[in-house]
C-alpha cells in the first residue's frame, strides 16, 4: 500500500468520518476501472454473451464494493488495499453478471498476483486533476447540454458559477439521491469534457 493509502486508512481507523471515507474512495476510484476491464475481457475471452448486461450497472456495482471494502479492510491483513479491493469488486461485479446471464459460469479466476497488484501514484489520481488542462469556458458549455438539475449539480461538485465545492455526499443528501447516483453523474460529465477537449467526443452535441 503507498504511504500515503497507509495514512489515510490508519486516520480512518481512529477516526470513521465520511469526510476520510470518501478520501480513500477517490484515491482508489481507479480499480473500479480495473476490476471492470479484468471481468469484460474474461467474459470475451469465455465467449459468454454480456449483449444484456450494461456496463454502468457494472460500475455502480463496483463502487459499492469499493465502499464496502474501505469500510472492511484492516492495516493488519497480510494484503495491500488495492489487492484486498480490486479482489472484491470482481467477486461482487461477476455476482451481478451471473444474475442476468443465465447458465453463467460465475467463475472469474481472481490469480494470486492480483493480491500484490501495485497502482502508480500518478494513476491512481481522481479524474478531476485531467480538468486542469480545460478552461472554465470550455466547461461551462459543455455542462449546458445537460438537464438543470444535473448542471446545478455538476456546478456544485467541480465548485463554479459561484458555488463552493460540495462533496458527494453532501450532494447526495441536498439532492437526495445516492452517493453512487453522483458518482457516476461526475464520471459520465469528466468522460465529455475530456472527450470533448480531445476531439473524441464531438457525436455527443450533435
Amino acid at each position: 500500500m503507498s504511504e500515503k493509502n497507509n495514512l489515510l486508512f490508519e486516520n480512518y481507523k481512529r477516526n470513521k468520518t465520511e469526510s476520510l471515507r470518501e478520501q480513500i474512495f477517490f484515491k482508489n476510484i481507479k480499480l473500479v476501472d480495473i476490476a471492470v476491464s479484468i471481468c469484460l475481457d474474461y467474459y470475451n475471452a469465455s465467449e459468454i454473451n454480456i449483449s444484456s448486461i450494461d456496463i454502468d450497472d457494472m460500475y455502480q456495482t463496483g463502487y459499492e464494493a469499493l465502499l464496502s471494502s474501505i469500510d472492511n479492510y484492516d492495516l493488519s491483513y497480510n494484503a495491500s488495499f488495492s489487492g484486498y479491493a480490486i479482489k472484491a469488486i470482481i467477486r461482487k461485479i461477476d455476482r451481478c453478471v451471473g444474475r442476468v446471464i443465465k447458465n453463467s459460469p460465475n467463475t472469474i479466476n481472481i490469480k494470486n498476483d492480483i493480491s500484490e497488484l501495485a497502482i502508480d501514484e500518478e494513476y491512481i489520481g481522481t479524474e478531476e486533476e485531467a480538468l486542469e488542462k480545460v478552461s472554465l469556458d470550455e466547461i461551462m458549455k459543455i455542462i449546458e447540454i445537460l438537464p438543470e438539475r444535473k448542471r446545478q449539480i455538476i456546478q456544485m461538485r467541480f465548485g463554479i458559477c459561484g458555488y463552493r465545492k460540495y462533496t458527494c455526499l453532501e450532494l447526495a443528501d441536498i439532492f437526495e439521491t445516492t452517493f453512487q447516483n453522483i458518482l457516476y453523474l461526475e464520471r459520465k460529465t469528466i468522460e465529455i469534457i475530456k472527450g470533448i477537449h480531445e476531439g473524441t467526443y464531438n457525436r455527443v452535441l450533435k
